[in-house]
């Protein structure tokens, strides 16, 4: 049976799941098996079950693709762990194809825009192309078919094919199309989980959800998917789209109206996916719940539960003092967590019950905000403190690991600049690993100012820039000077010129001098071994070699620096799987790099208690007490970006294709519908020089003009540029407060000497 739960809060989902959990499996041993979207789902729900039965153990948690992928295998025979079409071995694949294009009239534009020997422009092309024709498996499913029957010839057609004639094997379209021509039998349910649940995933593509319908035949599959309105809403249509569709007496387009104008234009994603799951006809469980309060935010919560639209105009004012919808304007990144510090101690006075692990701050741009969090939630006195973790930073962001060894490749690019080998130094590993202490540290410092040590190795770097090869001012020129005068101390002014000793070096110099000479050493070896394209399998040997000689981790940064590892790992295999064993670039293998570092730490630290920091992501808005979206300026969310050109699907769109911008929309609903007592936004609103406005993101637009709208309520509150602004203390607004008896007093002292009409 194929059973859809939709409700509109999370917590009924969750309680019909655990009620379902509770029905006991044929043994012991057979793990339950829930598919869903995201880590931080994952987390919550074993959280959740686990409170709920008082265990959580032997739950598997796959993604929708790795399961659909799984499915395969079970049914239709041995295939390989992975698919064979993997984006990350297909690169590789087509990088050596565009290296090897035929004289064929269709290939002009990919010779033309490959003219020249750069192996990192066909890398990064290949990678587009990779990615792009994983969305037709997925979501083109005929065109692959099509072509694959020869009948179209341009340069997507002819490069698939020989892509398919290279790799071999079988893709995804081939097994899905051998899994719906299958009829499913008994059998097959040995192989297959006895039961299946798919949990708050807001979306997915068709292919994956025929199989998971199919399953259905055999097995029970539940459902549950979050939805905001109890009433039928598949036929509503934004304000704006309404034109273009509904035609004057048109009988197909006449039961379209706009419902509740916020789920008409923030729903599309989600009344999509309702939609393509009630054309399987399954069996349907609701599980709906009005809000309990009666606050703005329970008042455009029911609005859009019971497809409630109220006209644009001005009802009764709502209370100043209701909270529950707040939208504050800031001057910058850093005034957005200022101003969220002193307002979340603020709910939680008024909230006596309300604890920090029941507040999640989401923003776009955690990267960028997380040093001011830091500097703000962390630096506090004890008695404003509130307990917070950041989840989801990028490890090149917040691993002075991989930051280290990052720069350690660019160096042959670089002119081996002074303030460059000292940030290295640093960084705690590089000073582990030259055994160096922070006192060393500040007296190489000392020593590399004061010898005049700039740029370069020696001459030969100034003679590789065009420039007249000198020692002066380079590593060597100073490390020679150092030398000389711990051999020779005062009495070698004049012996060696043009080499002058410096006189600050004595006897119990030597270890250091030793050491640092041996760094130095060391950078310009893996300078020169890092000079010259190698196989993808030597650049791994290499690259190891480069940690195991700059980098000891301690207990602490081991994960960072398996992190590296793996992602070497992962350059040499997907390579080999692959077929490339061509020498390429270290700016090649670099990108290589960078791209498999460029991820989130892992999903560790969200809901790991109190505040929760972490990026804006579908399926984040789990249910809080509290949601807030902080950086959501104009352009963040959704964010503006342009289509590959060569990307059929941009100008094709089908129902159920993904779309950037409609999931932006749909996670902010999400997170609107997810918060039980307040929902907080801030956004930079003033330019931090003159002060002049600045718009939000169009979905914050969006919620003003609905709750300013119809509902009456002013909820936006400009701060000032200052902290210590006098507006925080005189009592006149009960959305301008501040917590900071430090502030208070300086916006006294200040007040003194500029006197009280100063403008802040």
């Amino acid at each position: 049976m194929f059973v859809l739960h939709h409700g509109n809060r999370l917590e009924h989902l969750a309680h019909r799941l655990t009620a379902l959990v509770r029905a006991p499996l044929p043994t012991p041993f057979t793990p339950e098996t829930i598919v869903v979207q995201s880590l931080g789902m994952a987390r919550w729900l074993s959280l959740w079950l686990a409170t709920e039965l008082g265990v959580c153990a032997n739950v598997r948690f796959p993604f929708p693709a790795s399961f659909v992928w799984d499915v395969f295998r079970a049914v239709l025979g041995p295939l390989p762990v992975a698919p064979s079409f993997d984006p990350s071995v297909t690169s590789w694949h087509l990088m050596a194809l565009l290296q090897q294009l035929d004289a064929a009239p269709a290939y002009e534009p990919l010779r033309t825009y490959l003219a020249g020997d750069d192996d990192r422009r066909r890398w990064e092309l290949a990678r587009k192309i990779a990615d792009t024709f994983d969305q037709y498996l997925v979501y083109r499913p005929d065109w692959i078919q099509a072509w694959e029957r020869g009948e179209e010839d341009d340069w997507q057609a002819r490069l698939w094919r020989q892509l398919v004639a290279r790799v071999g094997g079988t893709h995804r379209v081939h097994l899905w199309q051998a899994f719906r021509d299958r009829p499913l039998a008994a059998a097959d349910r040995a192989a297959l989980p006895p039961r299946l649940a798919l949990f708050g995933i807001p979306s997915m593509p068709p292919m994956y959800l025929d199989v998971f319908a199919r399953l259905g035949q055999l097995i029970d599959v539940h459902c549950f998917v979050l939805d905001p309105c109890q009433e039928s809403w598949s036929h509503i249509l934004r304000e704006r789209d309404q034109p273009r569709v509904t035609g004057a007496h048109d009988p197909d387009t006449m039961h379209l109206d706009t419902g509740n104008r916020l789920l008409a234009s923030l729903g599309r994603q989600g009344r999509e996916f309702l939609d393509q799951l009630a054309a399987y006809e399954p069996h349907e469980e609701t599980h709906f719940g009005e809000p309990v309060h009666e606050t703005l935010l329970a008042t455009v919560q029911r609005d859009v539960l019971t497809l409630t639209d109220r006209p644009r105009r001005r009802e009764e004012p709502v209370a100043a003092t209701d909270l529950s919808v707040q939208v504050h304007v800031c001057h910058g990144p850093v005034r957005e967590i200022e101003v969220l510090h002193d307002q979340l101690l603020l709910l939680f006075d008024e909230h006596p019950e309300l604890q920090p692990a029941q507040v999640v701050v989401m923003t776009p741009d955690i990267d960028t905000y997380a040093p001011a969090i830091d500097a703000v939630f962390g630096t506090v006195p004890r008695e404003r403190y509130i307990p917070y973790t950041i989840a989801d930073r990028r490890l090149q962001q917040e691993s002075p690991i991989v930051e280290a060894f990052l720069e350690l490749l660019a160096l042959p690019a670089s002119r081996f600049e002074a303030a460059r080998l000292l940030a290295l130094l640093a960084v705690p590993a590089v000073r582990r690993r030259f055994e160096l202490s922070d006192a060393d540290v500040t007296r190489v410092r000392t020593w590399v100012r004061e010898t005049g040590v700039r740029w370069g190795i020696d001459a030969s770097t100034g003679a590789e820039a065009g420039l007249p090869p000198t020692n002066e001012h380079t590593w060597r020129f100073g490390l020679d000077r150092l030398l000389l005068g711990y051999a020779l101390g005062d009495a070698g002014a004049g012996v060696c010129d043009p080499v002058t000793p410096h006189d600050d070096v004595d006897g119990g110099d030597a270890t250091l001098l030793g050491r640092l000479h041996t760094f130095v050493d060391t950078l310009a070896t893996a300078r020169t071994a890092l000079g010259s394209p190698r196989p993808p399998s030597g650049w791994g040997d290499t690259f190891r070699d480069l940690l195991d000689r700059c980098l000891a981790a301690d207990e602490t940064e081991e994960r960072d620096l398996q992190a590296v590892r793996s992602a070497i790992t992962r350059l040499e295999s997907t390579a080999a799987d692959g077929a490339y064993a061509e020498p390429v670039s270290l700016d090649l293998a670099t990108a290589h790099l960078r791209e498999s570092l460029d991820v989130p730490g892992g999903g560790a630290r969200f809901l790991a208690g109190g505040v929760t920091f972490c990026a804006l992501m579908p399926m984040r808005s789990i249910p809080f007490q509290v949601v807030c979206l902080i950086g959501m300026d104009d352009g963040s969310v959704p964010r503006s970006t342009r289509p590959i050109s060569f990307d059929r699907m941009a100008g094709a769109r089908r129902r159920g294709d993904r779309s950037r911008r409609d999931a932006a929309r749909y996670l902010f609903l999400e997170a609107l519908c997810s918060a039980r007592v307040c929902f907080y936004v801030s956004y930079v609103g003033r330019d931090i020089r003159d002060n002049t406005p600045r718009p939000p993101s169009i979905l914050v637009s969006e919620l003003l003009d609905y709750v300013g709208g119809a509902l009456g309520a002013n909820v936006v509150t400009v701060h000032p540029l200052q902290s210590f602004s006098r507006r925080y203390f005189d009592g006149h607004s009960v959305r301008l407060i501040s917590h900071s008896a430090e502030l208070c007093q300086a916006s006294g002292a200040v007040r003194q000497v500029v006197g009280r009409s100063a403008p802040f």
